[in-house]
């Protein structure tokens, strides 16, 4: 089964292209009250859960997981509203430049005329929810999915890739259902600005996914833009599509960034965290008498060779406070009084790691 995985998944995403292109060329539910493409997110959705489910992949398990949720969602917020407050300001500016007057900021939406501003508005919110919340679980099931083929780096290319490829769907559906004739060059922006934004924000995303083990901030990032970029402009007839494309890309990038510090700030914290960990570890065996390699370093226990679960706790607190004991009369000795506290935190870490692995192994 784990050898099927990458090409279940890449099978999964040459499906949900197709059903994109169909729904773009043919169905066009994206002229609906939603004004999303409706139509080929309910399809993918179905595609992504069979898909799990042949894989015994557990989507809110592997995606959805993470302690920090509403920490990570306040952040995916704050990161997309930044830099889109920064290129409305700077779109601001440049429309001032170009003599344009009565400028200020309206909600735009397709079909408020025939519905109703409220629930138009309201519907194409629910659809872009609906498709951020696919895109993200998506985004997820293929990265995990991959990972044991490819290298990471390689793996978040690959995804940016599928998803630059779902974008050019739109590309051609905007194109090809246009009722006013774009020319060669206007077209030519739109489909570059377009591919390109995805393929950004899409390789963001994905080091989102790899640095917390969750969708949780991505979800947020890409909803705060595609709402707000898809509804707020300073037009009431809304933004030409070559227009909102360029747009949509500054904001991608300048977000893009601005996470790039975070990243490499988030990267060193796990890196170190994982250092302690492995210290941690290393002690742990030592005082247990861990079998040893020909380098002499702690070779890694089976499940069975972890703990012995025969032994007497009392026996065990025993040891370990004995231990504690020899450490402070060895300090005491070589008059090495500030290593104390570190000699005793490192055994009770130990200490208690030992008492979890047995409650897991009994």
């Amino acid at each position: 089964m784990n050898k099927n995985k990458p090409t279940v998944a890449l099978v999964a995403a040459a499906t949900v292209f197709v059903l994109k292109l169909c729904d773009e060329l043919f169905i066009r539910s994206s002229r609906t009250v939603f004004a999303e493409p409706i139509a080929s997110l309910v399809l993918s959705l179905a595609v992504l859960i069979i898909a799990a489910k042949h894989l015994k992949f557990n989507i809110s398990k592997r995606c959805l997981r993470g302690r920090d949720r509403a920490l990570e969602l306040f952040l995916g917020f704050m990161l997309a509203a930044v830099s889109l407050a920064l290129v409305y300001a700077c779109e601001y500016i440049y429309l001032r430049l170009r003599n344009y007057t009565g400028l200020a900021l309206t909600f735009v939406c397709t079909g408020e005329e025939k519905y109703g501003a409220a629930l138009a508005l309201s519907m194409h919110i629910v659809a872009i929810a609906g498709g951020v919340l696919f895109s993200e679980l998506f985004r997820g099931f293929l990265m995990c999915c991959l990972h044991k083929k490819f290298r990471s780096n390689k793996v978040i290319l690959i995804q940016s890739g599928i998803f630059a490829a779902f974008s050019l769907a739109s590309v051609i559906g905007t194109l090809a259902g246009s009722p006013d004739k774009i020319s060669v060059g206007k077209a030519a922006i739109f489909a570059f600005a377009t591919i390109i934004c995805t393929f950004a924000g899409s390789m963001k995303w994905g080091y989102y996914y790899r640095i917390n083990d969750s969708v949780w901030r991505a979800i947020a990032d890409h909803l705060v833009y595609s709402v707000v970029l898809s509804c707020v402009c300073f037009a009431d007839e809304g933004r030409a599509p070559e227009h909102q494309a360029v747009v949509a890309l500054a904001a991608q990038l300048a977000s893009c960034m601005m996470y790039v510090p975070l990243y490499y700030a988030r990267e060193r914290s796990n890196s170190e965290r994982a250092e302690r960990r492995r210290r941690q570890h290393e002690i742990m065996m030592s005082m247990h008498g861990a079998p040893k390699n020909e380098d002499g370093h702690s070779r890694r226990r089976g499940k069975r060779e972890a703990v012995d679960v025969s032994e007497n706790p009392n026996t065990m607190s025993k040891s370990f406070f004995n231990e504690i004991n020899e450490v402070k009369a060895n300090a005491a000795d070589t008059d090495e009084s500030e290593t104390i506290g570190d000699g005793i935190n490192q055994l009770v870490d130990g200490y208690f790691k030992k008492q979890v692995e047995r409650d897991n192994i009994n």
